[in-house]
């Protein structure tokens, strides 16, 4: 019996076979074609949750701002162009270390790669500590980055890259603007260094804008006349607020649907919104830097709002882009 059990086998494979090969016989062309797809297609998207996941940390504060919704359409997106999904690990603002490196466990045992935002560097590193090999990013924004453990990539927000693409937004809502003359005001509060004010500036003047700009730190006391557009960084939204008619061009994590009809334009450097360029630029560097996304709000423009767009999705060159992080 077991020397003829093994020959059994491949006989009932064969008419496994024939069988099969004779019902494929007897379908049209389409159908073959709508079956090799579906096969193709179970293929991918069993190879898509196979992969292992990426991780992000984030809590209730940030999630309100971001919004709901947002949220699962960013992560949708990204989890896409990753090709793996992405997961949110959300944690209480009050949460400890051990507690947000339980909740990243229990997440994934073994994520691609976890971003933590800067608010959590110390559960950045007790996770690094405990995992060596796992790949950890943490998001710092604008912010210059304390000595941390080793093996931790620092995502930073490429300045220049964004103030570029700002102000040839700035100066295009200015031209949009019925005012036939009048100023620019930019609203900082983290005193930006005048080499990054000077790519600002080029920007302007590439788009034709010779009119008075107005840097301008919020704390600072001053009226704000005959502004024909506004750029606001992390500050600034008492004026946004006051605003009826200025254009602005917003740089905040903040959801779009909520802000007010005179933002134009928002640039976004959240975990969420660059997470995908920040893996692909990361390769387990110490120190990347990633431009922020941009939307334009197509309905709140009564014209131009592709060439708005085509704008702040320019593609810095290489020399230009060099230029720029050289300034960081």
């Amino acid at each position: 019996m077991r020397a003829i059990m093994p020959a059994k086998i491949p006989d009932k494979l064969a008419n496994l076979l024939k069988r099969l090969m004779s019902w494929l016989s007897q379908l049209t062309k389409k159908q073959r074609c709508l079956i090799v797809v579906a096969i193709v297609m179970l293929v991918l998207v069993g190879a898509y949750f196979l992969r292992a996941p990426v991780l992000v940390v984030t809590d209730p504060s940030f999630n309100r701002l971001y919004g709901r919704e947002r949220q699962r359409d960013r992560v949708l997106q990204t989890s896409l162009k990753l090709y793996r999904r992405l997961i949110v690990v959300p944690v209480s603002e009050q949460a400890g270390s051990d507690t947000i490196v339980i909740a990243v466990e229990h997440a994934a045992r073994v994520p691609f790669a976890v971003l933590f935002p800067y608010r959590y560097v110390d559960a950045a590193s007790l996770y690094k500590d405990n995992y060596p090999n796992a790949q950890v990013l943490l998001m710092m924004g604008r912010t210059q980055p304390p000595p941390l453990r080793a093996g931790i990539t620092v995502v930073r927000t490429n300045v220049p890259v964004d103030l570029y693409r700002a102000g040839l937004a700035a100066a295009f809502l200015a031209a949009q603007n019925e005012t036939e003359m009048g100023r620019l005001l930019f609203f900082d509060d983290e005193n930006t260094p005048a080499l990054h004010r000077q790519i600002f500036l080029d920007a302007l003047s590439r788009r034709g804008f010779t009119q008075e700009v107005i840097f301008r730190n919020p704390q600072e006391q001053g009226a704000h006349y005959d502004i024909v557009s506004a750029v606001l960084t992390s500050a600034g939204y008492s004026f946004m607020e006051r605003e009826s008619v200025t254009p602005i061009v917003l740089f905040s994590w903040i959801n779009p649907a909520i802000t007010p009809s005179i933002v134009k334009v928002i640039f976004d450097d959240s975990p969420l919104a660059v997470a995908a360029e920040a893996l692909r630029a990361s390769s387990r560097l110490d120190e990347v830097f990633v431009p922020s996304r941009s939307k334009v709000m197509f309905s709140r423009l009564a014209k131009g709002s592709f060439r708005l767009w085509r704008l702040v999705h320019l593609k810095i060159g290489t020399k230009s882009k060099k230029t720029a992080l050289q300034f960081q």
